[in-house]
């Protein structure tokens, strides 16, 4: 009779360790494309210097998470468009918090005299995301992260 070895929790492990990789890699590369490719002229750095990753990706309960942006508190008025205080229009965090932080579901402004979104961050997501996959199978079989 054959003898069955079963390597479940090794896979699991090494799962998880490659989802966590990828995902910091994957998070990294958004930072660094938002950093040199963005539709703003750079004047003192600040807004470049806050984009990083926020929480690194850790795994929890079957998930592995992380979280990157900036922390500079106009980057969002520069990513989506805002309204002047006394527009009477919703500005950049109202409309941010009404779509749950879904940017899929934030509409543009509805101020005519807002200032225009020039956004960093979502193009960024748009390229790299597409790779996440890759890197997590890259980093899984011990090959170099694309």
């Amino acid at each position: 009779m054959a003898k069955l070895t079963w390597y479940g929790d090794r896979i699991a492990a090494r799962t998880e360790a490659a989802a966590v990789l990828g995902t910091d890699a994957t998070m990294s590369a958004c930072v660094t494309g938002a950093k040199t490719d963005h539709p703003w002229r750079n004047r003192t750095g600040y807004l470049e210097g806050s984009t990083r990753i926020i929480e690194p990706a850790t795994a929890k309960d079957d998930k592995v998470s992380g979280r990157w942006g900036s922390v500079a508190n106009y980057a969002l008025f520069l990513e989506i468009g805002t309204s002047r205080p006394d527009s009477g229009f919703p500005r950049a965090d109202v409309r941010a918090a009404a779509a749950g932080g879904n940017m899929n579901e934030i509409g543009p402004p509805s101020d005519p005299a807002l200032m225009v979104p020039r956004p960093f961050l979502r193009p960024q997501a748009d390229i790299e995301y597409k790779l996440h996959r890759a890197r997590v199978g890259a980093a899984f079989r011990g090959e170099d992260l694309p």
